[in-house]
C-alpha cells in the first residue's frame, strides 16, 4: 500500500484554529451556565430588554433567561462538536471535514446577524471553511481515504481527463466528465457486450 502524501499545512492550521476557537467558546458557555442565576446576568438581561428593539417585544426577564439558557445549551453541543470534528478532520475523516464546513457556515450566519461587529468573524469562518476544500487538502483527503493518490496533471498528458474507465455494455464514461480537453477529443472506452 502506497504511503499517502504529507498532510497539507493549511489543513493543520485551520483545524487547530477551529478546534481552539470551539474549545474557547465551549469554556465560555460552560462558565456562563455555571453562574446562570447570578444577579449580574439578570441585570444585564434586564438592561438589554429595556433597549430597542427588545423593549417593544414585551419579553419578561424569566422568558429571556429561559430562551438564553436553551441557546447556551445548543452552543455547548455545537462548540463541542466543532472541537471534535476539528480533531478528526485533521486525521483525514471526510465526514468530519463536511460537518466542520457546515458548522463554519452556521457560525458565519450567526456572526453576520450581529451587524458590523460580526462581519470580521463571519469572514474568518467562511475563509476557514473554504480552506478545508482547497485543492491540496482535497487531494490529501482523497489519498488518505483510498482514492487516487496521484493528482491529475493536465500539463503532463495534454488533457485534463485522467483516463478512461469501462461502464456497462454500450455506454461510455470518462473518468471526469466535467474536465475540459485541450485536444477537443474525449477518451472513451466501451465495455465489451455479451
Amino acid at each position: 500500500m502506497p504511503t499517502p502524501p504529507a498532510r497539507p499545512p493549511v489543513l493543520l492550521y485551520v483545524c487547530i484554529f477551529l478546534g481552539v476557537g470551539s474549545t474557547l467558546v465551549l469554556l465560555e458557555l460552560v462558565d456562563a451556565l455555571s453562574s446562570w442565576g447570578s444577579i449580574e446576568l439578570q441585570d444585564a438581561v434586564r438592561g438589554a430588554l429595556r433597549e430597542e428593539p427588545l423593549a417593544s417585544a414585551d419579553i419578561s426577564v424569566a422568558q429571556a433567561l429561559s430562551w438564553l439558557r436553551v441557546l447556551a445549551y445548543v452552543g455547548v453541543v455545537v462548540s463541542a462538536a466543532g472541537a471534535v470534528f476539528s480533531v478528526y478532520a485533521v486525521r483525514g475523516h471526510n465526514a468530519s471535514r463536511i460537518m466542520l464546513t457546515v458548522l463554519c457556515g452556521l457560525a458565519a450566519l450567526l456572526f453576520a446577524s450581529g451587524g458590523l461587529v460580526g462581519l470580521i468573524p463571519a469572514v474568518i469562518a467562511m475563509t476557514s471553511a473554504s480552506l478545508l476544500w482547497s485543492p491540496d487538502v482535497r487531494h490529501w483527503f482523497r489519498a488518505v481515504n483510498g482514492g487516487d493518490a496521484a493528482p491529475v496533471d493536465a500539463s503532463a498528458s495534454g488533457s485534463a481527463v485522467a483516463g478512461p474507465t469501462a461502464t456497462a455494455p454500450g455506454r461510455t464514461h470518462d473518468a471526469d466528465p466535467f474536465a475540459s480537453s485541450t485536444t477537443g477529443a474525449r477518451d472513451t472506452v466501451t465495455a465489451p457486450g455479451p
